[in-house]
């Protein structure tokens, strides 16, 4: 049997454990539900700015679906993707755009059809006059289009180590502008010279009659307002900014669809975007290249009043005078269409375009 004196010893040594137990226990984590622990504050996420550069001016009609696609990434992604944009070819021209992009001297860029055909050959098919039906700022046959098309020409650009972003019809509202007369008829065209944009459509130029001459777009005022031309064919939204109804007044309506521009990007600017804003782009994308043709179609439209009101005459092509065109462009398309089946994807990309324009 224990003594009172061990006993008395004993309890101050359980006493003394209890005690420092409650100590060491009060100084340790709180006994409080870990879910209502505050966590350690998250890292902020990153921002991944772009540069994206365009040859076009801030005001330019090409600049409209751009802005729409801009503002829409960056409230879509709360503002984790932000992209600063530089115009009027401040980074690059139209036609250093792909190589630019491509080997990373940019981040973005805004090419087109006319400006990357000679080397990515299966593009051909979307440069020329008449390249889309006149219907294509219909939205039900825009996203047909887009459907259709977009996985293929993805994958061209793919091939050339650069990815697509959005892209459409540069234009839905195109004119013949001269100096001193309507050029109505395929005959009118005979003994002029006429600028147009790219290979293929001076090749269409020459089918028409006429000597087709490639300058720079910003030589078009001076050529015009010189003599070293007679005329040009060109957009609307480009013939009212370079003002060129002061010195070719004269303008035939073709309501030809023509060009396609490309917002493209570098692949590796690309890879550092998050998975889950890469998903957002690329809806913010398909919904851009839908809706481009409508949009461009209604400033252009807005562009015509415009160009009415600063004095231009504006003659309409009838069906008639427009099947004309058609007829003289046949040859110069079954040509593209040969250069453009240069792959599979390029095989593929003839026959959508085919059932998407008006011959």
């Amino acid at each position: 049997m224990m003594s009172n004196k061990k006993l008395r010893t004993w309890l101050v040594a359980c006493g003394t454990i209890l005690l420092l137990a409650a100590v060491i226990s009060g100084c340790g984590s709180p006994t409080t539900d870990p879910a209502e622990q505050p966590g350690e504050t998250p890292a902020p996420a990153q921002t991944i700015r772009i540069d994206a550069s365009l040859f076009v001016p801030e005001g330019d009609i090409f600049a409209i679906p751009f802005k729409w696609w801009m503002e829409e990434v960056e409230s879509r992604t709360e503002g984790r993707v932000q992209i600063t944009p530089h115009y009027a070819g401040s980074l690059a021209t139209i036609f250093e755009t792909l190589d630019a992009v491509r080997d990373g001297s940019i981040d973005m860029g805004l090419t087109a059809a006319s400006a990357t055909s000679g080397e990515i050959t299966e593009l051909a098919i979307m440069e020329p006059i008449s390249a889309y039906g006149q219907d294509i700022d219909n939205p039900e046959r825009s996203q047909a289009l887009y459907e259709a098309a977009h996985p293929i020409v993805a994958e061209i650009f793919a091939q050339r180590n650069t990815k697509l972003l959005f892209w459409g019809p540069c234009s839905t509202q195109n004119f013949t502008v001269h100096t001193d007369r309507f050029l109505i008829e395929p005959e009118d065209y005979r003994g002029q010279t006429i600028r147009g944009a790219g290979r293929w459509q001076a090749e269409q130029i020459a089918a028409l009659g006429a000597s087709a001459i490639s300058i720079d777009p910003s030589e078009l005022y001076v050529g015009l307002q010189q003599g070293t031309l007679d005329g040009a064919i060109q957009i609307a939204g480009l013939t009212l900014s370079g003002r060129l109804y002061e010195v070719a007044p004269y303008m035939v309506s073709l309501n030809m669809p023509q060009n396609t521009i490309y917002f493209i990007i570098n692949n590796d600017v690309w890879d550092e975007i998050p998975e889950a804003d890469k998903d957002i782009i690329k809806e913010v994308s398909r919904e851009a290249s839908i809706r481009m043709a409508v949009d461009i179609s209604a400033a252009e439209i807005q562009a015509i009043a415009q160009l009415e009101e600063a004095g231009a005459e504006i003659y309409e092509l009838s069906e008639g005078e427009r099947q004309a065109y058609y007829d003289a462009f046949k040859p110069v398309f079954d040509e593209i269409e040969n250069i453009s089946s240069s792959s599979p994807e390029g095989e593929q990309l003839v026959e959508i375009m085919r059932e998407f324009r008006d011959f």
